[in-house]
């Protein structure tokens, strides 16, 4: 299902005239970005990667190499910024927000704050990624043939789940309010009913056969969750001890800034931060003291969390930043001076955006 969701991204972006090196390479970003807003960006670059390799065995692959493997991993990184369900650091920052200031972030309202921001960023990115790939030839795509029962099944349940949380509160208080179960289920209701379906479902091409099974589900990186717990646990911590007050007040001076420049200042900070350690862990780490700093202080936590966790996943420059840098870089095609050069500039450019962005988007949520 994932090689038909990516390829058919790259045909529509191929037949819409985006032939050659420069299409192909919108193609992949585009298919990492929005596959990525609905799973994991690890495992959205995990499924890409086979894929793009595939297809660049019919390209050019001294010259496209590079900026496919990119474009797959910072497009996982900026479209999983766009959903809550996309990246670590997302899930986390909800959870702190409402620990310190008993806000509530829904799905919609995430994509609402952070969805401008990507819209902005995946143009920047492609231009710069594709930049000299004028004359590559363009590259004749592998087939999709037709579609399979279980595929067009997993299609629908995605759907429905999709649907689901964007429409749980919303609009005029979503099917939850329209069921009186407001305030009981949440989204994690709904991916885990979805689960639920994909167990139960059969696949429709063998008797007796699911579209998932426990052999299949027991490889899902589980591992991933319990640090994002443990991580949670630790940051509450930093309450109860004190700790987060004795650092939120040694940094309340920032609150002195210029709104803009406070922004930018914290983008930049988290974005080189988590260069030189996973942005999970960083996160961990800055966003409860982020939230302190926000209500000691009398400013809102929304606008010093949000571009920090934004900027922890706009890291662009080392492997071990972010899982999707690791998992290209991984492949032993990218050399990690490449990846140092085409990301400092995307670092940069990435925190005027998001200073720009989440300003205006919060000054008018306001």
């Amino acid at each position: 299902a994932h090689w038909r969701a990516a390829l058919g991204i790259v045909w529509a972006i191929d037949r819409l005239g985006g032939k050659g090196g420069r299409g192909l390479v919108l193609g992949f970003l585009l298919a990492s970005a929005i596959l990525s807003m609905w799973v994991s960006n690890t495992a959205t670059v995990v499924m890409l990667v086979p894929v793009a390799l595939a297809v660049l065995a019919h390209g050019d692959r001294e010259r496209m190499t590079v900026p496919i493997l990119l474009a797959v991993a910072y497009g996982a990184a900026v479209g999983g910024s766009a959903t809550l369900v996309g990246t670590p650091p997302n899930l986390l920052m909800v959870g702190y927000l409402e620990d310190v200031s008993g806000r509530e972030i829904e799905f919609l309202e995430w994509i609402q704050l952070a969805g401008p921001v990507a819209l902005v960023m995946l143009p920047i990115v492609w231009l710069w990624l594709s930049r000299g790939l004028g004359g590559v030839q363009p590259v004749k795509l592998p087939g999709l043939g037709a579609w399979r029962p279980a595929e067009l099944r997993v299609f629908a349940v995605f759907v429905v789940v999709a649907l689901g949380w964007i429409t749980r509160q919303a609009p005029f208080g979503g099917w939850s309010g329209f069921l009186g179960v407001d305030g009981t289920v949440g989204d994690s209701t709904v991916a885990l009913a979805g689960a639920v379906v994909l167990f139960v479902l059969p696949s429709g091409e063998s008797d007796g056969e699911r579209l998932l099974d426990w052999e299949t589900a027991a490889k899902i990186p589980w591992g991933v969750f319990v640090m994002i717990g443990g991580g949670m646990a630790l940051g509450q911590g930093f309450g109860p001890s004190g700790l987060r007050d004795v650092i939120a007040e040694s940094l309340s001076g920032l609150t002195t800034l210029p709104a803009v420049l406070m922004v930018f200042a914290l983008c930049l900070f988290a974005t080189f931060v988590t260069e030189v350690t996973s942005n999970t862990a960083v996160a961990n780490v800055l966003l409860p003291i982020m939230g302190a700093v926000g209500v000691a202080a009398g400013v809102d936590p929304l606008l010093l969390m949000l571009p920090v966790t934004l900027g922890l996943n706009y890291a662009f420059m080392l492997p071990v930043a972010t899982a999707p840098n690791a998992i290209v870089y991984g492949t032993g095609q990218l050399p990690a001076g490449r990846m140092r050069k085409e990301g400092l500039a995307l670092n940069l450019i990435g925190a005027v955006v998001i200073t720009g962005v989440c300003s205006t988007v919060i000054a008018m949520a306001e």
